[in-house]
């Protein structure tokens, strides 16, 4: 695993036609002094405003859990619990998608019911091998844990099932655009153009999907999620204080004429507004008697 590693995360979405409110929710945090990233995609039972509170819900309460280190298990446990059941569907249901990764460490990923991620490295697809663990009390509810030792030019994406099922029953796509088509552009993508940012891909991801519905209007919400692990880009930044700019006629070589260029020096003086204060005492208040003296820095007393 590389320390150095800089990573890029971005998300986009769509909301379901009709709706005002996206059915899922992507979240992230990172810990101060331990550069520790976690985030959660979820997606919430059915969409618009009930689907995003169970996202909500589930997606702050994932960042809590696996934040704090809380056992896999009964935290899952608990998060099922505590989301409100449907009144049409009688069930309490959000996916979930966490992604855990500290710097110089294996990136943890654990899914429920989300598309599988897809993990692109050289321009190939991989697959990782996973673990998969449920609760006694939610057998039907299995969750796949994941160890992913991430390379330079690595991107890892989560989407919901809304980009996965695109064009679900069109001709071109009867079974949906699905995890290997989604996966096959993202490789055309990176081909053509290998630095692409995280915020660019997620939104291309998405702008695609959206392309296979119907008159191009979402049957579902739609959410990518990019993470983009790259060697960090250095930037020198000079900085000083204003002088007045050297004369282009007075530089060894230069062939433009001497008053190409003005020095600040040349620029004519600005008046003051005091001077436009006609009648108006300019003297300082007596009130303010420190309001004349030069700045001073701040120095602790002895």
């Amino acid at each position: 695993m590389n320390n150095s590693l800089f990573v890029e995360i971005e998300s986009f979405q769509y909301n379901c036609v009709g709706e005002d409110i996206c059915g899922d929710c992507f979240m992230m945090e990172k810990t101060p002094g331990f550069n520790r990233i976690i985030a959660v995609l979820s997606d919430g039972l059915g969409h618009g405003v009930k689907a995003g509170i169970l996202s909500n819900m589930t997606a702050s309460m994932a960042l809590k859990f696996i934040g704090s280190n809380q056992a896999l298990i009964p935290s899952a446990e608990t998060m099922m619990d505590a989301l409100p059941i449907c009144q049409k569907r009688k069930i309490s249901y959000a996916t979930f998608s966490i992604i855990d990764y500290i710097p110089g460490e294996t990136v943890r990923i654990i899914e429920m019911d989300n598309p599988p991620f897809i993990l692109i490295r050289n321009g190939k697809l991989l697959d990782p091998a996973f673990k998969e663990v449920w609760s006694p009390r939610h057998e039907n509810r299995k969750m796949r844990i994941y160890e992913v030792d991430v390379k330079p030019q690595d991107r890892l994406i989560f989407m919901s099932d809304g980009i996965s099922q695109a064009g679900l029953g069109s001709d071109q796509h009867k079974l949906g655009w699905r995890r290997q088509g989604c996966a096959s552009h993202v490789i055309d993508l990176v081909r053509g153009n290998p630095s692409i940012s995280a915020r660019e891909l997620a939104r291309q991801i998405v702008d695609t999907a959206k392309s296979l519905e119907e008159n191009r209007q979402p049957g579902d919400d739609m959410t990518a999620a990019v993470f983009y692990f790259r060697t960090p880009r250095r930037t020198i930044l000079l900085t000083g204080p204003p002088f007045p700019k050297i004369t282009t006629g007075n530089m060894p070589g230069s062939s433009m004429h001497s008053g190409a260029t003005r020095s600040f020096a040349e620029e004519p003086p600005r008046k003051s507004w005091r001077g436009s204060l006609a009648g108006r005492s300019t003297r300082t208040s007596p009130r303010s008697p420190k309001a004349s003296l030069p700045w001073r820095p701040w120095k602790a007393s002895t």
